[in-house]
Formats: structure tokens, C-alpha cells, sequence
């Protein structure tokens, strides 16, 4: 079976859902906080009424180059658009005074910051696992055979290698993650021989598309990456992916996502006339797609599946927009790998975020990645101790406020084991946003402490 270029669309959560795990007293910092970073202005929730309602800063919250409203885009719920409008407002208008951006420097910041732990959130669901499709069927490498049996082992123990995965090989036997990775580096070395490995040894591509080589080698990478995110655990299974691009420099990494999301991502650009493209995104967005494994002699046939493409709602987009002319810094933090998260926040035309956390790899003296986590930059954000210690090192020890002024984060998703509910963590944040699939569901707004 011929793993297809299909226009596949559905983008990737890498973070998940709400777990309460304050590991410190945030309480004690939050009143400290709220004083130092903002000046007090009485706020009350917005009572619901039959109409839909309006901001007065409704025409406050622009976009700088085009000086209309950001929050613009219609799947906004009314209530939430006009938290956000409320919040916002009395930083546009100056009620609430911030100091100029130009007057950081390397030891304070009065500056108040929204976190977003966007995966999920920003509507990019599935991109990872999209973005492997992409490096299977194009065979985007850069490793020997040698160093691939070595990379999609990495961090296993014999024990954990031989563990079984929810398959049987037809007799009755349970399927081991070993015997699929034998099978993997044996086709991965026939492309690579071929000279069909995007990367590898030869500089003229082969065509072996269709081959069996191929469509093994497609179907049990699938089904490994499934794998391993089952049963090895969030410290294994988080930075499986990422380790795949192990030889590529950081440019050949965000050059090859930036392709896969091109391939397969719904972005159309609001300047041109792609209507194609989006009626195809539209057609085919959260298919499921199978792929299998060939029956060949004394070997395993397996099978794995996945929901075709990658879409954004561009709610993220916009708020990010709205939040940054206010004059708010915005930080990304996320499980996934950071040229990804890098990638999709730049496709969906999400402003740069003042800082992003993220799994990073090392690279090797020639600039190339290896299967290894960088530390360099900050704890490890794939489980819940790493993620709150790298928030903690590199966000709130560099304001004056411990605590954000925002957080947008998906909903009550508890399915990864690394995810971490920050609104929980920091419960004395002033506006909470939640997300479900990709856009805002519910607002809580915490009233500003007057004098």
C-alpha cells in the first residue's frame, strides 16, 4: 500500500490537560505580585445578557498596522471576546501604565506577560504526527542506518524494548516494540542503499515510492511512534520525534516542517486567491488514514492509523496580536519540539512571542542535531516537574510579577501524563482562558484589587 500524498488535515496537540500541581507557594507571591506589576483598577465580571455583549474598549484593542479591532475573527464567543476587550482595554488607554518596552534590561521587568501553553490551544492539532507522515514519505533523514537503529532506541533499556504494544503477530503472540524496530532499521537500510533517504549518501533521489521497502518502512514507524508514546512514558516518549531529525541542522529541521505544514496544513493566505487549497482542507480534515505493512516472509505485517491533516482557527493568532499592541509580553511554552512549535506558530501567522519553551535538542561541533536534550537552555518541558521548574527558571524569575498576568491553555485534557494546568498553579492570575479544540471556551476573570 502506497502511503498517498493526501491533503490530511488536523493539527498537533502537544500539551494536554489539567492536572493540579502547584509545587510552590503561589499564593504568597501572587499578592505580592499583583501590587507590584499593575496599577489597581475595581473590575467586575460582565453580567450576561440576551444581546451580545459589547467592550468599551471594543474599538481600543487594534491591530497597530491596520488600525482595527483585533478580535475580530467570528468563532469568538461573545462573553470571552468581551473579557479579553475588558481586560485589555485599560492598557491601550493607559489607565494601566506599563513601562516601555525599550527600559528592559537584563535584571527587571515591571512589564505584566501572558503565558500560553498552546498545543491543543492554538487549534494546531496533530501537527507532529502530520509532520512525521511527511518525513516518512518524503524519507527526510540524515542518518546512517547504524545511527537510526541507535536514535529510535534512545533511552530504552532491553527491558523496555521488549515491552508489547496491543498486537499480536497471528499466532496468538503479543508484538514487541524489538521485533518492529529490527524490521524498521531493515527497510530504512535498503532505502538508504537505494539512495532514496532525502539525506543519505546519494545526491540524486529514487524514486521507491509504492516499493515494499517503503510502505513497510512507513507503516511500522507509524505504529512505533504510537508505540512508544503508549508504553514508555512521557521522559521516553516526548522527545521520540524530535530525535528523528538527528544530522539535520536546526534550518534543514524548520525547512522540513514548514513543508510538511504547507503540504498539509489548511493556512490560506488571506492576500491570495488559493481557494483550491481550502475547499481540499476542508474535504479531507480528521480522515483516518491507514497505513500497513506488507505481508513479507518471516516478518510481522502491522497496521497503524491517523487523522489526516493539520488546521488552525486563528483565535491564537489574533489574541496573540491583541495582547502584545497592549503591551503585555507573551511566552509560548509547550512539550513539543521547539523548531516545530517555532514552525507552526510562524505558518499560522502567530506574532513572535517574546520568548518560547520547548524541547530542545543538542546539536553535535558541526551544527547538527543529535538524540540528545539540550539542558543548556532550561529543565525539560515534557512532564509536569520539568515544565513548572522551566516556567519558573526563565519566565517568573524575570518579572516582578510571579505570577501572569494571562494564561490560555487547553481544557481538562488529563490524557498526557505532561501536561500541567497553570491556571491552577497560578490561581491569583487575573484572566483564564481555556481552549478546546483550538478555540476559547470559557474566561475567568479575577477582579483588579483596588487601593
Amino acid at each position: 500500500m502506497h502511503i498517498k500524498k493526501i491533503n490530511i488535515l488536523a493539527v498537533s496537540g502537544l500539551l494536554a490537560a489539567a492536572t493540579v500541581f502547584p509545587l510552590w507557594d503561589v499564593n504568597a507571591e501572587a499578592a505580592e505580585s499583583d501590587n507590584k506589576a499593575e496599577v489597581q483598577v475595581e473590575e467586575t465580571a460582565p453580567a450576561k445578557t440576551a444581546e451580545a455583549p459589547v467592550s468599551k474598549y471594543a474599538d481600543k484593542i487594534v491591530d497597530t498596522d491596520t488600525m482595527k479591532p483585533c478580535l475580530s475573527v467570528a468563532s469568538w464567543k461573545p462573553e470571552i471576546k468581551m473579557q479579553i476587550e475588558d481586560f485589555l482595554g485599560p492598557y491601550v488607554t493607559s489607565e494601566i501604565k506599563i513601562p516601555h518596552k525599550k527600559n528592559k534590561g537584563p535584571k527587571i521587568k515591571d512589564i505584566p506577560y501572558a503565558i500560553l501553553n498552546i498545543d491543543e490551544t492554538a487549534g494546531i492539532n496533530k501537527a507532529q504526527e502530520q509532520v512525521l507522515i511527511y518525513q516518512l514519505e518524503t524519507l527526510s533523514f540524515a542518518m546512517t542506518p547504524e545511527k537510526f537503529a541507535e536514535v529510535i532506541r534512545t533511552g530504552m533499556t532491553d527491558q523496555m524494548i521488549h515491552s508489547s504494544y496491543g498486537a499480536d503477530n497471528g499466532q496468538g503472540q503479543e508484538i514487541m516494540l524489538s521485533t518492529i524496530m529490527d524490521d524498521a532499521v531493515e527497510a530504512y537500510t535498503n532505502l538508504y542503499k537505494a539512495g532514496a533517504i532525502k539525506t543519505g549518501k546519494s545526491k540524486k533521489m529514487v524514486d521507491v515510492a509504492g516499493s515494499e521497502d517503503f510502505k513497510e518502512f512507513g507503516a511500522k514507524m507509524l505504529w512505533l511512534y504510537h508505540a512508544v508514546n503508549a508504553t514508555q512514558g512521557a521522559d521516553i516518549a516526548k522527545p521520540w520525534a524530535g530525535y528523528l531529525y538527528t544530522g539535520m541542522t536546526p534550518y534543514d529541521v524548520y525547512s522540513t516542517i514548514i513543508k510538511g505544514l504547507e503540504q498539509y496544513g489548511d493556512y490560506v493566505d488571506e492576500k491570495s486567491a488559493d481557494k483550491k487549497k481550502a475547499e481540499e482542507v476542508k474535504k479531507d480534515l480528521g480522515k483516518e488514514v491507514t497505513l500497513k505493512s506488507p505481508q513479507l516472509k518471516n516478518k510481522v505485517s502491522v497496521s497503524a492509523s491517523y487523522h489526516s491533516g493539520i488546521n488552525s482557527t486563528k483565535q491564537v493568532a489574533e489574541m496573540v496580536k491583541a495582547i502584545q499592541v497592549s503591551g503585555l509580553d507573551v511566552w509560548v511554552v509547550s512539550s513539543a519540539n521547539y523548531e516545530l512549535v517555532r514552525a507552526c506558530l510562524n505558518y499560522y501567522h502567530v506574532p513572535p512571542a517574546d520568548g518560547i519553551l520547548a524541547m530542545r535538542t543538542k546539536v553535535d561541533k558541526e551544527g547538527r542535531y543529535v538524540n540528545e536534550y539540550n539542558y543548556k537552555y532550561h529543565p525539560a518541558t515534557y512532564y509536569k516537574d520539568g515544565m513548572i521548574s522551566a516556567v519558573k527558571k526563565e519566565i517568573t524569575s524575570y518579572y516582578n510579577a510571579k505570577v501572569p498576568a494571562i494564561i490560555a491553555e487547553d481544557k481538562y485534557n488529563t490524557a498526557d501524563e505532561g501536561y500541567v494546568d497553570f491556571c491552577a498553579v497560578y490561581p491569583a492570575t487575573r484572566l483564564k482562558l481555556y481552549f478546546e479544540n483550538g478555540e476559547a471556551s470559557e474566561a475567568i476573570v479575577t477582579p483588579r484589587k483596588s487601593k
